[in-house]
């Protein structure tokens, strides 16, 4: 059968004359459940492609601009990625919906080991909620009725049952202040505070003091918490007018690791749900965002904020969103609308190579490249599979006509990039079939 070059994405050389989100990464069945960044070139993607039954890891290293798949695994039953942590390059744990296992990778997503958490004949019910780790050895997974924690990087662990007694209504989010404790959100009734666990004394106590909410109104909820370093933290959430009505959106700040909370930022606004998670990059430059077209950002510290409004489609009109900063970068994700990226006002790919000419064709055998560029500059093509495995580098000469040989190629997605001078200057992807 003859082999077939689809191309999917082409080249773009357009003047954008505003900041836009802009969608970097999109595949219809997939779900993104996780988005999380360690610093501005190490962004992580955690999604489940329901129709494909596949779970798989994205990596970015430019920003959020473009999105290798690191890990795909393929399952016969209902195992969706759930809750996932980055604690480094190198380390990195995920969690499942409704089964109770937890896998750990110490080589930067290439393999994982499973740790089941129900052994010994155990069975859990309901969802898992919250991860979080404080080094590759100390971390908890609290779910509906269960707190798990480790001290040896879950090679083993210790289980606390959590409907019974005063903080049966602790749950997510969690976060350590330290190696031996960790603060967990509780429910109160019509209050909301946090918590304490020692899980070396493996003993409770009182964290906070709960925001005292009058009798009639609905409880003062933080969703997510976000530490910009050892000490000062954010937190958003809302207050709902009308249970599942309308929301307000809240803010709060914390310079004491969450002992004490601020609200410093209170806003209703109609036919909206509130934000339900948070990210800063530092002190000062910070996104909310929440389901249904909800994106707010702050470069005060959280002082003041601006709401986005001319979202695409896929964000107004989706769920479960989450944010992460690639430096001072945002990036957002929808469970089923991709990942978009804030796009400056006109970036330096589009100035330098808008009269750039790009012309791509293709054979059963060959790419080929046309290049017309009136400063005759040299330009340089990237082709990865979509494991992120180098498949071709090579230089392209404005002037002559570059093809690349797929002799070598295998059926699958592949993706290139061409670059002039360290700058992008155009990407894509094409489908080899054979």
């Amino acid at each position: 059968m003859k082999k077939l070059i689809i191309l999917i994405l082409m080249f773009v050389s357009t003047n954008i004359s505003a900041k836009e989100w802009v969608q970097k990464h999109y595949i219809k069945s997939e779900y993104i459940k996780t988005l999380q960044c360690l610093d501005s070139n190490n962004c992580y993607a955690f999604t489940n492609d329901v129709l494909g039954r596949a779970n798989r890891i994205y990596k970015s290293t430019d920003q959020g601009n473009s999105w290798n798949a690191i890990y795909e695994d393929y399952y016969d039953k209902l195992i969706e990625i759930s809750r996932c942590f980055v604690l480094d390059t190198s380390n990195i744990f995920m969690t499942y919906s409704e089964d109770y296992f937890v896998d750990v990778s110490t080589d930067g997503g290439k393999t994982f080991k499973r740790t089941n958490l129900e052994e010994n004949g155990e069975s859990y019910n309901g969802w898992i909620f919250g991860l979080t780790m404080y080094n590759q050895n100390i971390g908890c997974i609290i779910s509906y009725d269960n707190l798990f924690y480790t001290t040896n990087g879950w090679k083993t662990y210790k289980t606390l049952d959590l409907d019974k007694g005063e903080y049966d209504k602790a749950g997510a989010p969690l976060y350590f202040i330290d190696s031996a404790h960790v603060i967990i959100k509780k429910e109160y009734r019509n209050k909301d505070a946090f918590v304490k666990f020692n899980i070396e004394t493996e003993t409770w106590s009182d964290y906070n003091t709960p925001w005292e909410i009058p009798p009639d109104e609905e409880p003062k909820t933080i969703y997510d918490v976000c530490f910009v370093n050892d000490t000062l933290g954010f937190a958003c959430g809302g207050q709902e007018y009308g249970k599942g009505v309308v929301s307000s959106d809240i803010v709060w700040k914390t310079s004491d690791k969450g002992k004490h909370w601020e609200i410093i930022h209170e806003k209703l606004i109609e036919d909206t749900f509130p934000t339900t998670k948070i990210s800063f990059s530092d002190e000062k430059h910070g996104m909310a965002v929440g389901s249904w077209g909800k994106i707010m950002e702050t470069t005060d510290g959280g002082e003041s904020w601006f709401y986005h409004t001319d979202l695409p489609e896929d964000l107004v009109e989706t769920i479960t969103v989450r944010v992460a900063m690639a430096g001072q970068t945002p990036i957002v994700s929808s469970i089923a609308g991709g990942i978009y990226r804030y796009e400056d006002d006109v970036s330096v790919q589009e100035n330098e190579f808008q009269n750039v000419k790009f012309d791509i064709k293709q054979t059963p055998e060959h790419i080929t490249i046309n290049i017309t560029d009136e400063n005759h500059r040299r330009y340089k093509l990237q082709i990865v599979d979509i494991q992120g495995k180098s498949m071709y580098e090579g230089s392209l000469l404005y002037s002559l006509e570059n093809v690349v040989s797929l002799s070598g190629f295998s059926s699958g997605v592949y993706l290139y990039r061409i670059m002039c001078e360290g700058t992008l200057a155009g990407s894509g992807k094409f489908v080899v079939t054979k």
